[in-house]
């Protein structure tokens, strides 16, 4: 189980030792959802939910406002485990997985897009969270997929596997990540990164134009930098994603 971990990444002593040990009592396994947001997705969604069929025990779609054939194609594949619910957009990427949040029957969550897949198949993805959730601070904790786009980009800090708890909640419009919620504010989890691998062609030239993704996004980004305007977070994006849009002098 040694391979769940990344080389040249410094984890917790204590995770560590507890994927070293690899002791699980196999009769008392943790129940997985997985939870997918989705708007006009019907080239990618079967492709989704059938890398992550038989590694979970519920699907929790949460479309908002598909007008393409998605509901259709995922209705096709009759596959009990999976529940749809519809929504109307509101702008805010955080809301609709928190509404997912509030869906799901089972208290390890998996957050994967409609255009993402995962390809590890031999992954026992009960096995590894029945482990994770040995970790002390695991209530207190997100865990990261490798995600890799298609031009071979690969992420290891997108925070999309954890414990549901009152305190987790997403947060931002756009770019969205989890925190832990507080009377006064909020505190940013522990994340951990681990190898498993996710897919994404999502971010393809074809596609954010012919979803203004791009618009989309920095409209969104401007809204959070009203709400954070010091957090760094919104400030990186907001020039990342508008490097080809921007005037900068």
């Amino acid at each position: 189980m040694k391979e769940l971990l990344l080389q040249d990444v410094n984890y917790p002593i204590e995770i560590e030792k507890i994927v070293s040990q690899n002791i699980i009592d196999n009769n008392d396994m943790v129940k997985i959802t997985a939870a997918i947001i989705c708007k006009d997705e019907e080239k990618t969604i079967e492709r989704c939910i059938k890398s992550i069929e038989n590694k979970v025990d519920e699907i929790v779609i949460i479309d908002t406002g598909s007008i393409d054939s998605t509901i259709d194609v995922v209705n096709n594949m009759k596959i009990d485990k999976v529940k749809i619910y519809q929504i109307s957009w509101n702008n805010s990427f955080a809301s609709a997985r928190n509404y997912a949040l509030d869906k799901v029957t089972y208290k390890w969550v998996f957050f994967i897009d409609a255009d993402e897949y995962l390809i590890d198949e031999q992954l026992d993805l009960h096995r590894i969270l029945k482990l994770l959730d040995e970790y002390k601070s695991v209530n207190k904790t997100v865990f990261s997929p490798k995600i890799i786009d298609a031009n071979g980009h690969c992420s290891i800090g997108v925070g999309r596997i954890f414990k549901k708890n009152s305190h987790l909640i997403y947060y931002g419009d756009v770019h969205e990540e989890v925190r832990i919620k507080k009377q006064d504010g909020y505190d940013i989890p522990e994340n951990i990164s681990l190898n498993i691998t996710l897919m994404h062609d999502g971010y393809t030239d074809e596609i954010m134009s012919k979803k203004d993704k791009t618009n989309r996004n920095m409209n969104l980004i401007k809204k959070m930098l009203v709400k954070e305007h010091d957090n760094l977070r919104w400030i990186f994006f907001y020039l990342r994603d508008g490097e080809n849009i921007l005037e900068l002098t």
